[in-house]
């Protein structure tokens, strides 16, 4: 069960993957046709999160059971929430929005946060998930995966967060000019692409290991 969960997990990896670098080889060229790759991307992105929903629901089963010593402890959520908002903060000023862009600084802050704290969420729930099979050397790419998942989450929070209100008006009044707003959040997240390429290489490796004895399956 646990080999079935890694090759779903590896294949959900490589269909987002795949997409984000289309999203950022298509928003790189031109922002003619952004409709269309907005469709195709969104219909990519729900497959790609679909198949590691089915990974999860599989690990999910085989963690019922293990010794408690066996799972990664994460940290506590006021920790994480204060860490995501600072984060998105500094961000915010490093990158030259202290003004908070069409978006109340606060505000701003506020969704770069949640943004940061969604992904952090995620990629780290994605460690939790190797870690305890992985070698030192293997869970050194998982860390760097989950760091650079991290410095994208505060790139495009950022920029959704200093957009927010505009993105919020558009959204009732002017769809097109929406996703004309929305690409540089689409193309700042498309750098994810590095993430979920180590994520399949390590997680198809853990399965080559598991494999033979199906000690774990």
């Amino acid at each position: 069960m646990f080999s079935d969960s890694l090759r779903l997990f590896a294949i959900g990896f490589l269909i987002e993957a795949a997409t984000e670098a289309y999203q950022l080889v298509g928003l790189t060229r031109s922002t003619k046709g952004v409709p269309a790759l907005y469709y195709a991307s969104l219909a990519t992105t729900i497959l790609g999160f679909y198949v590691m929903y089915l990974g999860s629901r599989r690990w999910l089963r085989y963690l019922q059971g293990r010794p408690a010593g066996q799972r990664v402890v994460r940290a506590p959520r006021l920790l994480r929430l204060a860490c995501a908002f600072a984060a998105s903060l500094l961000g915010f000023f490093l990158l030259g929005k202290g003004s908070g862009g069409s978006s109340p600084l606060w505000f701003g802050v506020l969704v770069g946060g949640v943004t940061v704290v969604a992904f952090a969420d995620f990629f780290s729930g994605l460690y939790r998930v190797a870690a305890p099979a992985a070698g030192p050397r293997l869970r050194a790419l998982l860390l760097l995966a989950v760091g650079w998942s991290v410095v994208v989450a505060v790139y495009a929070g950022v920029l959704l967060g200093a957009s927010s209100v505009a993105l919020l008006h558009e959204l009732v009044t002017n769809l097109p000019a929406l996703l004309t707003t929305f690409a540089p959040v689409a193309f700042a997240m498309a750098g994810l692409v590095l993430t979920y390429v180590i994520l399949a290489g390590v997680f198809l490796t853990l399965r080559r290991k598991v494999l033979p004895g199906r000690s774990s399956s």
